[in-house]
């Protein structure tokens, strides 16, 4: 999360709990769930975030429910606080004490989810995180290293990051599907991520670069149209709209439909089987082809995997040229639009480190994860191997040389 200057504008407008009774369902059968995790550099900011949420959510005739956790706030400890905007359950309370909750556990997010599920009850679910977020090697945007996989948020205070991983696990555990899941953080659009999330959300909005303090421009996405028969393409679509004439605009906004995100995995998995069946020409095509690619990520760990099977598609290797077809095949088959970063039809990141980074310690370990799943992990083992190798030869030659003068 990238901060910027501006006006903090202040939660207002919301009072104390209403009368108990039977919560209402949510404007047009959606409620809307933002967890604001703003702790840290990003207090001030949090709770701008919020109050846009707000105000779109009232022009709009959304419901929302939400929670902020600033942490600290000067030399102060803010209790996290939770609301509720539209319908009978309005209102606005402390969520347990005076002391504010670690937002970094999947534990917190069910908590949050299974109460809102009682204040603001929906047909239709959207989940919205707001906060840093880190690259499948566990980067932030100012280079700190934050986990040991692609996180999304992080309690500041306690040091503690909220995980892809750890997300899907909340949804197990209050058994929801999340009908359009907004990742508003900073290196959110990988496949490591999205892999992780595709069995609980329909529809993603992902950045796969930095995304702006400000984030994403609630207030003109939901006040622009209402949530009667919207559908969680129209909203996505909506959030790449808005974001397009936005002036903080995130890196390379995308929308995908995760139901899509297996055939990219096994299109990655067939193009991985390519690349070891003809290692020289493989590992060649794709060193050619990571060349092209932009770099994203701050130590240039990422590309765009569209990007760099359009290059393989050059490859002087059928096997490998094919494959990476199918991949850009299946990659646009899931991807629902996108806007900035160069690629105007949207699409996600994978670990391909560009610079002198190696490939983290871990990374594809696990045979559930993305880079076990697909192959992928094995696959940049290899290239970076292949590199040193090169480096190595390199030298020695040129001390032969020198020798040789």
């Amino acid at each position: 999360m990238i901060r910027t200057p501006g006006m903090v504008v202040m939660l207002t407008g919301i009072l104390s709990w209403c009368p108990t009774g039977a919560a209402p369902e949510g404007g047009g059968g959606w409620t809307l769930a933002a967890y604001v995790c703003a702790d840290g550099d990003l207090s001030a900011l949090g709770r701008r975030y919020a109050a846009e949420l707000v105000a779109g959510a009232r022009a709009g005739g959304w419901t929302l429910a939400g929670q902020i956790d600033e942490g600290v706030r000067g030399r102060s400890r803010v209790a996290s606080h939770r609301f509720v905007v539209g319908g009978a359950g309005e209102g606005r309370a402390p969520v347990r004490g005076d002391e504010p909750v670690n937002v970094g556990t999947a534990e917190s997010l069910a908590d949050f989810l299974r109460w809102v599920g009682e204040r603001a009850p929906g047909t239709r679910l959207g989940l919205i995180v707001f906060g840093h977020g880190a690259s499948p090697a566990g980067l932030t945007a100012d280079g700190t290293l934050l986990s040991a996989e692609a996180a999304v948020a992080l309690d500041a205070e306690r040091g503690d990051a909220l995980t892809a991983r750890e997300v899907a696990e909340a949804l197990d555990a209050v058994d929801r599907t999340v009908d359009l899941l907004v990742l508003d953080s900073c290196f959110s659009g990988s496949m490591d991520a999205a892999w992780e999330l595709r069995e609980r959300v329909d529809v993603l909005v992902v950045s796969r670069g930095r995304v702006p303090g400000s984030g994403l421009p609630w207030r003109a996405v939901l006040s622009g149209a209402g949530p009667e028969g919207a559908t969680p393409e129209a909203l996505a679509q909506r959030c790449l709209d808005e974001a397009a004439g936005s002036r903080a605009r995130a890196e390379g906004l995308t929308a995908v439909r995760c139901a899509g995100l297996v055939n990219v995995v096994a299109a990655v998995r067939g193009l991985a089987e390519a690349i070891a069946g003809e290692p020289d020409a493989g590992m060649l095509a794709l060193a050619m082809a990571r060349r092209t690619c932009r770099d994203l990520g701050v130590d240039r760990e990422l590309c765009d995997l569209r990007e760099l099977c359009a290059g393989l598609q050059e490859s002087d290797s059928a096997a490998v040229s094919e494959a990476a077809i199918d991949v850009c095949d299946a990659i646009d088959g899931s991807v629902v639009g996108g806007v900035g970063g160069g690629a105007a039809r949207g699409g996600l990141t994978v670990l391909m480190p560009g610079g002198l980074m190696g490939v983290p310690d871990g990374y594809g370990a696990r045979a559930d994860s993305f880079g076990g799943s697909s192959g992928w992990g094995e696959t940049i083992r290899a290239y970076r191997r292949g590199l040193q190798d090169l480096m190595q030869r390199t030298t020695d030659n040129s001390r032969r040389g020198g020798d040789a003068a």
